[in-house]
């Protein structure tokens, strides 16, 4: 809103100037009338006559100069407009993936990913999905499907839009020796998931979802404690990140 004050005062203030340079023209040349109707020489008049000529010239080039400026100030107003417009597309685009199921995700606001709604641990040095009991893994099979129809639905909503889905296996923090192990064991429980969802039939649209398959460890080498729990057994999971790369925005 500041910004388009200042706009719209530099451009009245413009044509203010343009007004009273145009004003001053007038002026001069009702002075030249005047001082013809008196003693003036020829040589004054004449004088006063190309002073005249060349304030006419500099005005002329004054309104071309304005006209020009209330161009580019249309045009500045246009881009204005238009960038405002992608970035509420992006906004858009980025609120959507928070409408996923909430019966199987949860949408951490702070960190902007998802994590399962629903507890599913692995044992110690454990990667095998169907090691879990069967009711987790059932619900696995629902996280796979309702991640296909977002991924469907979004694709005819705003097909300019590709989506990058991260599935990220976590480990716990057992032990200094073994840091490299976990980091290890949490890119097998994520490739594992994937391979499960395959093997179940739950593929994802090649044309706008790529998948990347992670594992962070046990965070040693993240240097931060972002979405990991308190109680290492916790974390022992899964995280699902899914991230909008638009493309041209319309």
């Amino acid at each position: 809103m500041g910004k388009d004050k200042r706009t719209h005062f530099w451009a009245s203030y413009a044509d203010l100037m343009t007004s009273l340079f145009f004003l001053m023209v007038v002026l001069f040349i009702i002075s030249i009338v005047e001082l013809e109707q008196i003693d003036a020489t020829p040589l004054e008049v004449k004088e006063l006559k190309a002073e005249r000529d060349s304030l006419l010239n500099l005005n002329s080039r004054m309104v071309l100069r304005q006209k020009q400026y209330s161009e580019e100030l249309d045009s500045m107003r246009y881009l204005a407009n238009a960038t405002q417009a992608h970035i509420d597309k992006i906004n858009e685009i980025n609120d959507a993936t928070k409408n996923l199921d909430q019966n199987y995700f949860v949408y951490d606001s702070i960190n902007k990913k998802h994590k399962l709604n629903f507890v599913v641990r692995f044992k110690i040095d454990d990667d095998q999905i169907y090691n879990i009991p069967k009711v987790e893994r059932e619900k696995l099979l629902s996280v796979g499907q309702e991640l296909v129809r977002f991924i469907h639905s979004a694709a005819e909503n705003t097909p300019e839009v590709q989506y990058l889905l991260v599935i990220e296996g976590q480990a716990s923090k057992d032990g200094i020796d073994k840091m490299d192990y976990n980091y290890d064991l949490s890119y097998r429980r994520a490739r594992n998931l994937k391979k499960f969802w395959d093997n179940n039939n739950i593929h994802f649209d090649r044309d706008n979802c790529e998948v990347l398959i992670s594992g962070s460890g046990d965070g040693r080498l993240s240097g931060t404690g972002l979405m990991r729990e308190l109680e290492e057994k916790a974390n022992q999971r899964f995280l699902i990140h899914i991230l909008p790369k638009p493309g041209q925005i319309q």
